[in-house]
């Protein structure tokens, strides 16, 4: 009996051995795709540029509230300066360059991945840990354009995101804590503070997760009038950061930049312009790691499917479909995934309504699916790899697709590494000292004509940055 105690214990830890390892190689395979020459890329004239000019300026004027655009007032980019100030440490610690402006997105982008998996881990398994850093690597978009490689608000706004989301999560009773587990108000407070933050970062965009938890717990709590209020009250109390940024800003500018905050985010989006609603479906449709996501799953359920059909002794088929129903299969998760597929639904339908498509707000959606898919793939696995008897076709099946969208994307992502624009404007300057070492240090004059959105005679977002 203790040679069968010892044997399994063995074999866990050699199970958990071979988790951290691949868990690490999947993560240092994410780092290289943030961080691996960050600079090398032109600076983006929207918004990574404009955040870039008003973090330098903000430094220069020594003044951590106001933003300001070519040293005036900034009333076209009204969000807080939570972001402001990341880039203002970064500038602090690297110098004023482009590594600089980029590498606090690159860090929240993996430490919220990180954050996600050790949830996963926790929650529901291994596997989903595994498929989320994998399928998360994926989306080479979210992690090349306005995020992850971008020195912009989104991958500190989404961090905050996702973190409130999980405090959502363990907020409220679920059926495995029992009918005696209370509502976690502290950690309610939690999910306030997140919401704080993440407004902090980019302003009424972070509405999103006030109405996910909203629909969250009156889905899943039925609470008394007493229960309501706590809830609410401490919600509200770890909103404080937004409150004193908001008394701080008054004071300078009345509700000039306040108010202009809540028409552009608001009123600006709804007024105006050609609407397409159905662009955000198109485009969630239409994404290729979500087309791969989608596929995998299904060559999954393919596989049990035919696992179904077979014929032997052993009644493999009643057994696969036994494990897919049972509490290990994926009828012991539905009840956990509502929280995810709420956090998918609501940012299609809040920015669908808004008619205009803009690829990185639909970010928050990706990320929810990206969670849904690896925890139902990894289900869906597990119930196929329990006993490999009679399965190793359907099973290899599986492994050949997963291998081959893993070798299809990550050469996406490493050709896109490659590729370098910088400017020709940064690259006019090099060249100039170059030649004329002399002039290392003085005012140089460049003369500039091929602008892409501003007049010839004035100066673009990336390269006033850059100036």
């Amino acid at each position: 009996m203790g040679l069968k105690a010892q044997t399994v214990t063995n074999s866990q830890t050699i199970k958990e051995a071979i988790y951290l390892i691949i868990l690490f190689l999947l993560m240092i395979n994410l780092a290289i795709v943030c961080l691996y020459r960050l600079e090398a890329s032109e600076v983006h004239n929207w918004d990574e540029a404009r955040h870039g000019v008003n973090a330098y300026e903000m430094m220069v004027n020594n003044n951590y509230l106001v933003s300001t655009y070519n040293y005036q007032t900034d009333y076209y980019n009204y969000k807080p300066p939570l972001s402001m100030w990341l880039i203002m440490l970064d500038y602090t610690i690297f110098g004023y360059n482009t590594f600089a402006l980029r590498i606090g997105s690159a860090i929240c982008t993996l430490l919220m991945a990180l954050m996600l998996a050790l949830f996963l881990r926790k929650e529901f398994g291994k596997g989903a840990a595994l498929l989320f850093m994998l399928f998360f690597s994926f989306n080479n978009e979210m992690l090349f354009f306005h995020m992850a490689r971008s020195g912009d608000a989104d991958a500190v706004y989404m961090l905050f995101i996702c973190a409130g989301i999980i405090g959502l999560y363990y907020a409220f009773p679920r059926p495995a804590m029992g009918r005696s587990a209370g509502i976690g108000y502290f950690t309610i407070f939690l999910v306030g503070l997140c919401f704080a933050m993440a407004f902090m970062a980019k302003t009424l965009h972070a509405v999103l997760l006030l109405i996910i938890g909203l629909v969250y717990i009156l889905l899943k709590c039925r609470s008394t009038l007493k229960q309501w209020s706590l809830i609410l009250l401490s919600g509200l109390a770890g909103c404080f950061p937004i409150v004193i940024w908001a008394i701080c800003r008054y004071r300078f500018d009345r509700f000039k930049f306040i108010g202009g905050m809540f028409w552009k985010e608001v009123g600006g989006r709804l007024v105006g312009e050609k609407k397409d609603y159905l662009s955000y479906l198109v485009y969630y449709l239409t994404d290729e790691a979500v087309l791969f996501m989608l596929g995998f799953v299904l060559v999954a359920l393919l596989s049990i499917g035919l696992v179904k059909r077979a014929k032997s002794r052993h009644s493999i088929g009643t057994d696969v479909e036994s494990d897919v129903n049972n509490e290990k299969g994926i009828k012991g998760i539905t009840h956990k995934l509502s929280l995810f597929v709420i956090g998918f639904i609501v940012p299609l339908i809040v920015y669908s309504i808004s008619g205009k498509l803009m690829e990185w707000y639909g970010y928050a959606g990706l990320i929810a699916l990206t969670v849904l898919f690896s925890i139902v793939g990894a289900r869906l696995l597990s119930c196929l790899t329990r006993r490999l008897s009679g399965r190793l076709l359907p099973v290899g099946m599986v492994i050949i697709f997963l291998l081959a969208g893993t070798g299809y994307f990550w050469s996406v992502n490493y050709e896109r590494l490659e590729i370098t624009h910088p400017p020709d404007f940064r690259l006019a300057l090099q060249a100039t000292v170059y030649r004329y070492p002399d002039y290392a240090g003085a005012t140089i004059y460049i003369e500039k004509d091929n602008n892409e959105y501003r007049p010839a005679d004035e100066w673009e977002q990336k390269y006033l940055l850059e100036a």
